[in-house]
């Protein structure tokens, strides 16, 4: 009995914190889990203590999470109660995350809070929403705040919106619906339906849109 559950303890330390040869029919990805505790069962595996899962550029550093499978593949990441992601982007946290290794798209939920940083641009970009629609493998993020607004910081820029679309890899945000944007830098402010702020060149395309521009005049 003992020799039996320290091979099935081996096989499950072998699959956890050397290599996990995922989707063999397409090419071979390498996902690294590091873990003290868990549990595996015939259709997921729990982990029970802070765990790490890194494939390529990305992080997802939990205290507790499930690793689901799907058709034998380690596919599917839950966690409901705390994550870190570690992204080449920047980073994200939130409360709760499905995510899915295979695709590299999920979704983040509840007090969602991104740093962005684009690679040619000394401003971060910080958001924070209630969901954020994320697919890393295209670069994409796309936040949203049901009932109420998202909320953006770029340098002494201030920006709110019904939604918020960010693809990485152009630098580009797209903030919609009743945008707000304070801009302390140039003393403007603006309203518009629909802003497309390409971060890298510091220039913005607006919709619908109405200025306020303070002149500073001297006596």
């Amino acid at each position: 009995m003992k020799t039996t559950k320290f091979k099935w303890f081996f096989v499950i330390s072998i699959i956890l914190l050397t290599s996990l040869k995922m989707f063999p029919q397409e090419s071979e990805e390498t996902i690294r889990i590091k873990t003290q505790k868990f549990r595996a069962t015939k259709d997921k595996i729990i982990f029970l203590s802070k765990t790490e899962i890194e494939k390529g550029d990305t992080r997802i550093i939990a205290d507790h999470m499930e690793l689901q499978l799907h058709n034998g593949e380690e596919r599917f990441v839950k966690v409901t109660e705390g994550v870190y992601v570690e992204l080449k982007e920047g980073t994200v946290t939130s409360q709760e995350m499905d995510y899915d290794l295979k695709t590299e798209k999920g979704v983040m939920r509840k007090n969602v809070k991104a740093v962005f940083h684009p690679k040619d641009s000394k401003d971060t970009v910080q958001v924070k929403c209630e969901t954020l629609n994320v697919n890393l493998k295209d670069k994409i993020f796309y936040g949203k705040t049901d009932g109420g607004k998202v909320t953006i910081k770029k340098g002494n820029m201030f920006i709110q919106g019904k939604s918020f679309n960010y693809d990485s890899d152009k630098a580009l945000l797209t903030v919609e619906g009743d945008v707000f944007v304070d801009d302390k830098d140039k003393n403007r402010k603006m309203w518009a339906q629909k802003i497309v702020m390409d971060i890298n060149e510091d220039t913005i395309d607006a919709q619908d849109a109405q200025l306020e521009i303070v002149i500073e005049t001297k006596e």
